[in-house]
Parts: C-alpha cells; structure tokens; sequence
C-alpha cells in the first residue's frame, strides 16, 4: 500500500538488506514524506542514500544524505546511530568541522564503551584534518582509556608530534611498534622524533658551552 507508511517502511527494509540502495531511499522517501516527524524515517532515507555512496566518494545525492540525516538529527539531537551517519556523510563531504560537530553531538547519546570508542577515534581524525592537534590528542587519549586500538596509538603520536612533543612522542610509537612492529608510520614519526630531540640537545649543549668560554 503506497499510502502505508509502516508498508513503506517494510519495503525500504526489504530493498536495504538486498542492497537496492537507491529503490530503498525511495520507498523511505515516501514513509518520510507521510510521517514527516518521524526521526527513524529520516535517517532511513539519510542511511539509504549513504550506502548508496561508493568508497570514492560518488553518490546520486550525498546532500540529500546530509539533509534527511539534518532533520533527524533535528528531532533526535543526541541519537548515536543518527550523529554517526551524519558524521560520516560530512566526513565523505570532506566537511570535517560539520563531522566532528555531529560526533560531539553523538556522544551524548553513546550507550557502549565501543560507541564512545568509535567516535572518539573518528573525532581525533576530523580534529587532526583541521589541525587542532590539542583536540585531537584528547580524543586519541580518551579512545585509548576505552581500548588499546592501534589506529587510536597511531593518531595519537600524530598529534603528539605535531605539538612538539617529542618525548611522549617517542613513548607512545614506541608503544605502538611493541604490538605493531611494521606500522611504517609510527616508525617514521619515531625516527623524526629522536632525530629532532637529539638536535635539540646537541644545539643547546653548543649554546650552553658558549656561554660558558664567553
């Protein structure tokens, strides 16, 4: 019945679990449309279009995403699955400083340990693409105390050394390298790392003996 919104419902679920993204929307499209205050609704239709997206980033409608995911959002503001798929459309957007919002958002409404770790990994990266490293070590922090994730470790020595920290720097690759021994990232930050310390230390030494003949 086209003008069921619960049969309408039922249809987009069909054509979602049978990967018919686009028909999918549609159908949700139509229950939105009739239950035009129903936050499921619309992060139905966000979620079908979104999936519809492929990994390089083509869509038939990503702002349509963003905007059935914007009125959900509007009427759930701290839902976890809603602020996550927002996030992720915005993050597919390139649009980091709208992703991190939406994930700060989600927070809130996170339930699980693992919903807090997702996005708290996904707000170090948006957080370190606008460059706020300070932002982004915390979030990598506050991953890390949930699960010892190798992409949290990885982010946060990034951010580490991005705010010349070099000592925890070396600490935390070194941490990383224990468990991940070719994560060839964490080892080009290390040796950066050691090589700037070291540099720093032979500088000061030749500017302290300085003073010293003087």
């Amino acid at each position: 019945d086209t003008c069921d919104p619960n049969a309408q419902a039922l249809l987009g679920g069909a054509l979602f679990d049978a990967k018919n993204y686009a028909d999918a929307a549609k159908a949700f499209q139509a229950q939105a449309g009739m239950t035009p205050n129903d936050a499921d609704a619309w992060f139905s239709v966000g979620n079908a279009l979104f999936f519809s997206c492929g990994p390089d980033k083509t869509c038939r409608d990503l702002d349509g995403a963003a905007t059935a995911l914007v009125r959900a959002a509007e009427l759930t503001p701290t839902s976890y699955g809603v602020n996550l798929a927002l996030g992720s459309v915005y993050d597919q957007q390139d649009k980091p400083d709208k992703a991190a919002a939406a994930w700060e958002r989600g927070l809130t409404g996170a339930r699980t340990a693992t919903e807090r770790r997702v996005l708290l990994e996904g707000l170090g990266g948006q957080y370190a693409t606008l460059k706020q490293w300070p932002r982004a070590e915390l979030s990598y922090r506050q991953a890390l105390s949930i699960t010892r994730a190798p992409e949290s470790q990885r982010g946060l020595v990034q951010a580490l050394f991005a705010q010349n920290k070099y000592d925890e720097t070396i600490n935390e690759a070194r941490a990383l390298l224990a468990t991940t021994p070719d994560d060839a990232p964490a080892k080009s930050t290390l040796a950066a790392s050691l090589a700037t310390r070291a540099y720093a230390s032979l500088t000061s030494w030749r500017v302290d003996d300085a003073a010293n003949d003087w």
